[in-house]
């Protein structure tokens, strides 16, 4: 799987999730395997450029972590673009924007889903980044703030026109946060609305066959797990075993689960 300039060995991806894709969790993923790009929980880029050491905490990483994208959230624009630039210099593979966290103190920001209201901003935001940067810059979106402003399509054609690698979507509003089910025709939606940018589709899979689903019924071109491999870190193996061969593989043991 190609993300701009990067090369991947596989399309299923680990999904930034507050509080828990830390270092030691990411290792564990790995470890595992079939995942092919994971992603370390959303950071502030203001607190990131003041070296602030929860800031630091959240990108802390080694040589076997990788290849790794950092998710940052904000609205201002020279303020994410230099975050970018210095996460860069670390070596990060590649900038994840969030353009789809539901959470008050991230949306009154500017950044998270208050980033879908406002398109022309984001997308000039979102172009500052990429012709700075050698590095991919991809986007994590929703389907919009409610039922009634679903931009994600119309973003998603803004932000490929400003450059952009890859577009994440998670199939749920803002107003709906993590309730009810995922809209797969929503993705589908965003999927049609690009020409060249791969789509990935993200939300509620948590078995292979949901992983299935997700490719069959929305044209995507790769998948972001979140929850679901939290439950369970063998998901991207089985999952990638099922894409192959159609057969799933026997849940782990207890003794390998323990170790």
């Amino acid at each position: 799987f190609e993300m701009g300039t990067l090369a991947l060995e596989s399309n299923l991806f680990l999904s930034p999730l507050a509080g828990y894709t830390n270092l030691p969790f990411r290792l564990v993923i790995r470890e595992v395997g079939g995942v092919g790009l994971c992603t370390t929980d959303l950071v502030n880029a203001r607190s990131l450029l003041e070296r602030n050491p929860k800031a630091l905490k959240l990108i802390e990483t080694n040589d076997t972590d990788r290849p790794l994208a950092v998710q940052l959230f904000g609205g201002v624009a020279e303020e994410m673009r230099d975050a970018a630039l210095y996460l860069e210099s670390l070596g990060i593979s590649a900038i994840d924007i969030n353009m789809g966290c539901p959470v008050r103190k991230v949306v009154k920001t500017g950044g998270g889903s208050a980033m879908m209201t406002e398109l022309t901003k984001t997308q000039a935001l979102v172009r500052g980044m990429v012709e700075s940067l050698k590095i991919p810059v991809t986007a994590k979106m929703r389907l919009g703030w409610d039922d009634d402003n679903l931009t994600a399509p119309d973003l998603a054609h803004a932000l490929e026109d400003a450059g952009i690698a890859a577009i994440f979507v998670h199939g749920r509003t803002r107003a709906q946060g993590f309730e009810g089910t995922v809209n797969l025709t929503g993705i589908r939606k965003v999927v049609e609305a690009v020409n060249r940018v791969p789509v990935v589709g993200n939300g509620d899979i948590t078995t292979a066959e949901a992983a299935k689903r997700m490719f069959e019924e929305t044209g995507c071109a790769a998948v972001s797990m979140g929850r679901g491999a939290f439950y369970n870190p063998w998901i991207f193996k089985h999952t990638q075993h099922f894409m192959e061969t159609g057969e799933l593989l026997p849940e782990p043991t207890f003794e390998e689960r323990i170790r």
